[in-house]
Formats: C-alpha cells, structure tokens, sequence
C-alpha cells in the first residue's frame, strides 16, 4: 500500500509529465502565429492575447484568421507558396512575377482557386512612388513585378485586378497562360511541357507517376516530332517514350494556338506551326490542326484523379476547367499548404483523413485558399495542443 507521500510523488510526477506534453495557449498562439504569417510576433503583441483566448475558447480557426490578417501573411506565405508553383526548378526564392501576383490576389481577395487555371485576369501592381500605376504592364518584360519587388514593401496591398488577362488573347487559362508560366514552359514550342507542369503544380503528380504503358491506348495520338525508333532502338519507343506520349499527347493539344516568342505569350489562330509539326521524325505521326484535346489519363492509377464532367474540350481554358473540376486539384492544394505549414508532408493517414476532409471543405467554400490555410494551420499535429 503506497503511503501518502508516495501517491503525492505519483500525482506530482504525473501533471508534470501532462504539462511537458501540452503547450498554454499563449505558445500555440505564438507557434500559430509565426506557421501562418512567416514572421515571428512578440508575446507583447496584443494580437497574440486575442488568439490564446480563442485558442482556449476552443476557437483556434478564428485565431488562425487574425494571423492570415498580417500583411506578411501574403507577402511571405503566399509569396512562398506560389513561388515555387511558377518555376521550372520549383525554387522558393524565385522573383516576384505575374503568376505569383495572380496567387496573392486570389488569396487576399477570397477568390475562388479555381480562377489560378480558368480565369481571365491578370494582376499588376499599383504603386505609384514607384512608377508603377496599376495599368497592364508591358507583355514582353517582367520588369513590372521586379521594379515593385524591390520599392514596394507591402505587395499583398498594392496588387490590382486587371482584366482581360491580355488584348485580343482568347484562350486565357489563368496561371497557365501568364507570362512567367508560358516563359518556363512554352519556349521551347511543343507545349508538352505546360501540360506536364500543370499537373505536377495543380495536381500534385508529376509525369513519371501518370504516363501509362496500358497497351489498350493506341500510338495514333503520338505526333510525328517523336521519333518511333529513337537511337535506332525501337524498342526504346515502346517501352520510354510511348509510355508517357500517349497521355501526353492528346492533351498539350489544347496550347496547340499557343507560343511564347519574341519573349510575349502570344496566341495564333491559325494552323499550327509549332515543333508540334514542323519537326518530322515519322512522317505517319499525328497532325494538329486545332486545340482539340483529349484527356487520357484515366486508367489504371489514374483513375486516382477523380475527374468530374468532361473528358475532351479545346483550348486552354477548356483543359484548365477539367483540371480544376478534378477531386485532386482541392487535394493537392491542401497537400502543399500543409508541406508548408506543417513543415512536412503528410503521411499516408493523414492524407486519407485529415487532408481529405479539408479538401471537402475547400470545396464547399467556394475554393477559398484562406480557409484551407487557417484549417491546416490548427490541426494538432502541425499547431500543437493543450
């Protein structure tokens, strides 16, 4: 039979072992704080005694909005978030440039995410000690977003709405037709890699995870700029390249008017003169002569994409709907706030649970990127708890 003192010895020992095991709110707000804004606050800041009280009131989601309220919630996580998403090296210390621009607005303005691959607007900087003015910048330079990168400290602030995307552009997708995408992907003229970039950015699967060798999916789609026996080796063919051409193929179909020369996005509809045709090494291959596009990547695992609605259209815009309509677009978005928040990514369960759930909830908010940021946020794993 323990004695008193033993028993009190055992309590002691036990609240102390619950307390090094939880943290007071006033640490979860701190930790929030800094997970969402990507800046530290001081135990002094009055905001940080509004979000333990919530916190403690059970309210965490409403203290993770007094932090996406901070301007360094746009100009330092959004920033970073969209950073990467706009570079072929996936970089998160890339210059500001329209596709970020777009990110922030969407953001700040509680716009539907869906906008990042369907939308027609762009967004410009209004700064006017800086020179800048808020008006379309010019369409063959970057120089706008830099020149406000470098005088203007509170860009989340000063970024305006500006639509159309661009003067006689038809087939605006958003991120997917700004300039700084078009400059990453579009430069070498076969506009594979758009196509390929907007899944491994919006869908989180880059092309090694999505090409198919289902030998029920027929060559004809393959364009005759791929050569059949690459080396010599025909075999090579069958067993590299179609794997990944026959998905590909029939849909960067859908830049078939798009280019990027004369350092401008630029849209031409007419025959398609791209490498898309111009380059024969097998004269049998497939002819573009329109932005028709087919979505073939949904057999086998890629039945893992959860498309919704159509599966063939035209144009960018057009494949930008099917991408956003996808069960992984909401997915994937969830899937990277959480890399960054959480500063990991999520485990198998977490992504069968957690991330599904929020994904739902993202779409039942109308894609707000906001609210996906205060519910990852304050998921015990990534804030802590009491």
């Amino acid at each position: 039979m323990q004695t008193l003192s033993a028993r009190f010895v055992l309590a002691l020992a036990l609240f102390l072992g619950i307390a090094a095991n939880a943290d007071d709110a006033s640490t979860l707000a701190l930790r929030l704080f800094s997970r969402v804004a990507g800046v530290k606050a001081s135990m002094n800041d009055p905001r940080i005694a509004q979000m333990a009280s919530l916190i403690s009131a059970g309210q965490s989601f409403e203290a993770a909005d007094i932090a996406t309220r901070d301007s360094n919630f746009l100009n330092v996580t959004a920033f970073q978030f969209f950073a990467p998403k706009s570079m072929r090296t996936e970089v998160t210390n890339s210059g500001f440039n329209d596709f970020i621009a777009m990110g922030m607005l969407v953001t700040r303005d509680d716009k539907p995410y869906t906008d990042m691959v369907q939308g027609d607007f762009t967004v410009t900087v209004n700064g006017v000690t800086a020179g800048l003015t808020g008006t379309a910048p010019n369409l063959s330079t970057n120089v706008h977003y830099t020149t406000a990168q470098t005088s203007i400290a509170n860009l989340g602030a000063s970024l305006k709405l500006v639509t159309p995307q661009r003067p006689s552009f038809p087939d605006a997708a958003g991120a997917l037709t700004s300039w700084q995408f078009m400059e990453e992907h579009a430069n070498m003229g076969t506009n594979r890699r758009i196509v390929q970039f907007a899944f491994q950015e919006f869908l989180c699967t880059p092309i090694t995870a999505w090409r198919d060798s289902d030998a029920t999916l027929s060559d004809d789609v393959i364009t005759r700029d791929v050569d059949r026996s690459p080396g010599g080796d025909p075999v090579a063919f069958q067993t590299q390249c179609r794997v990944c051409h026959q998905v590909l193929d029939p849909l960067r179909a859908a830049f078939a008017f798009h280019d990027f020369s004369g350092n401008t996005p630029v849209y031409k509809a007419t025959p398609v003169k791209l490498l898309i045709n111009a380059t024969v090494n097998y004269p049998d291959g497939a002819i573009l002569g329109n932005d028709s596009w087919q979505n073939r990547a949904t057999l086998n695992q890629n039945s893992q994409f959860g498309w919704q609605g159509a599966l063939s259209g035209s144009g960018a815009k057009g494949f930008g709907q099917m991408i956003a309509r996808s069960d992984r677009f909401a997915s994937c978005a969830v899937q990277q706030v959480f890399q960054q928040i959480c500063l990991r990514a999520p485990n198998s369960s977490e992504m069968s649970v957690e991330i599904s759930s929020i994904a739902k909830q993202f779409k039942s908010d109308n894609y707000n990127l906001r609210n996906v940021f205060k519910r990852v946020s304050t998921l015990p794993q990534c804030m802590g708890s009491l």
